[in-house]
């Protein structure tokens, strides 16, 4: 298997599959598809259509390495670049051995096998490249503090990433792997990249104090927006002064457990 997948991998850099077009990641997961055909000598056997399954698990996790090799960790790198490291590329290879098979059917002539890798588990394999992150305490959030943060940088040509920085004008890092506790980036990760602002999302410059009273309706206290104002070669967002002083005093839970969305233009979303 192991041989397998890494030479499915030279094929992937030599054939430039790693620029791709944006990677399906609805609900958590990355889903493929593979497709078989049995041998010739055996059509409409049980030996073929089992040969056809094989095939068709082979083709599957070919297209879900794709996909996953074209997943953006940072603005300037992707998985296929890190997976040129041997330890990398083995922790990727177990995510891809261990493919969740949600639906498979045979004509007769082709079987097809739909499957999926949940990103937890891809995180969780990419830990060493963000050496970063760190286990924090999870701390105690006021009543009616905000609990998370919409930055609006649908302005900007925003790549999404697994891994998000900001820093303010004055560059004072404002979010990044450094803010986020270890166990919440893997279990949710840093950050969610929508097209539309979230509900229970309220303006800075509507909200003269940044720890208000949260409505019965709003459990988990309210979202603050907030507009980034550049962008970085790196690929890091840029915020003002006044708005990275607003994060700052944000509920640190909205920092530590990855509570932030970033809008981007839709066709960043494949849409």
């Amino acid at each position: 298997m192991r041989r397998l997948v890494a030479a499915l991998l030279g094929a992937i850099f030599c054939l430039g599959v790693a620029s791709a077009a944006p990677t399906d990641t609805d609900d958590g997961y990355i889903s493929g598809r593979g497709q078989g055909t049995p041998p010739t000598r055996s059509v409409g056997t049980p030996q073929g259509k089992l040969m056809a399954k094989r095939a068709a698990m082979v083709d599957l996790r070919r297209d879900l390495l794709e996909r996953i090799a074209g997943l953006r960790v940072e603005a300037r790198r992707n998985v296929g670049d890190l997976m040129k490291g041997g330890p990398m590329r083995l922790s990727i290879e177990g995510v891809i051995a261990e493919v969740e098979v949600t639906d498979g059917a045979y004509d007769g002539k082709v079987y097809t096998l739909e499957g999926r890798v949940a990103m937890k588990d891809l995180r969780r394999a990419l830990l060493p490249a963000v050496p970063s992150l760190q286990a924090w305490p999870r701390p105690d959030v006021p009543d009616g503090a905000y609990r998370g943060l919409v930055v609006d940088a649908r302005k900007l040509d925003v790549t999404p990433s697994v891994v998000l920085r900001i820093r303010s004008a004055s560059g004072k890092a404002v979010y990044g792997p450094e803010f986020v506790d270890r166990a919440s980036f893997v279990e949710r990760g840093m950050c969610r990249f929508d097209d539309g602002i979230p509900k229970n999302t309220r303006r800075l410059s509507a909200v003269p104090r940044l720890v208000g009273t949260a409505e019965a309706a709003e459990p988990e206290g309210p979202f603050l927006l907030i507009r980034a104002s550049g962008l970085y070669g790196d690929g890091t967002i840029l915020v003002g002064d006044r708005e990275a002083a607003a994060v700052e005093r944000l509920a640190p839970l909205a920092r530590v457990d990855g509570n932030v969305v970033v809008l981007v233009r839709t066709s960043a979303l494949g849409k």
